[in-house]
């Protein structure tokens, strides 16, 4: 793995490294490596990770409202990931490629439903960070680089041995759009609509 991203877990090892790194690049290496510390679920062939990841994040992110075992299983995932902050310098490392981005992808979407769900009634952290992370992460991917991202999500879902397509067509577990401007688009009236739920106010207001 490359001496800058060792930087973020020196620690992190995994038999299926190689492989991973090739196809998705060393941010799935670091959560494939994490997943199996934790014993999170069966990540099997790492071939089938991409897949088992996403399956995992989705059958929990369904039940979170209404088990504590879904609340805690997709918070733990969030915890595998960097802070905004890294997550922006680790955006402009220079080796990404196009495929690279698919975890990057897949952790933004879990960042931002997770704190959709657990942040009411203030979304500060939606408001000044995971959502300009967001548009920021858009901003930066070239047309072919979202085709590439979406295609390979897309795979994933269809392969998937319960359908996940239903449960994405609203956008409220795993956001997939045609274009690099319909994500803006998506991400700017998610911004304004939290902007506007709160509106300036703070914990106090609601205490009162």
């Amino acid at each position: 793995m490359p001496n800058e991203w060792q930087e973020l877990d020196e620690e992190e090892e995994s038999d299926g490294g190689q492989e991973l790194l090739s196809t998705y690049g060393p941010f799935s290496v670091i959560l494939y490596a994490r997943v199996k510390k934790l014993k999170l679920f069966d990540i099997g062939e790492p071939g089938a990770f991409l897949e088992r990841f996403v399956d995992f994040y989705i059958r929990n992110a369904k039940e979170m409202g209404n088990k504590g075992t879904a609340l805690k299983s997709v918070q733990t995932l969030v915890s595998l990931f960097p802070s905004p902050r890294r997550f922006t310098k680790l955006l402009h490392f220079h080796r990404l490629r196009g495929r690279d981005m698919v975890f990057f992808k897949v952790a933004l979407d879990i960042m931002t439903f997770y704190y959709k769900e657990t942040e009411s009634p203030l979304f500060s952290r939606l408001q000044n960070e995971i959502i300009p992370l967001a548009l920021q992460f858009y901003r930066s991917l070239s047309p072919q680089t979202i085709k590439d991202v979406s295609s390979e999500l897309m795979s994933c879902i269809n392969k998937s041995e319960k359908p996940m397509r239903p449960h994405i067509e609203d956008k409220t577990w795993l956001v997939l759009c045609k274009s690099r401007g319909e994500y803006l688009r998506h991400y700017r009236s998610e911004l304004i609509q939290f902007q506007n739920l709160t509106a300036g106010n703070d914990l106090q207001t609601y205490l009162v």
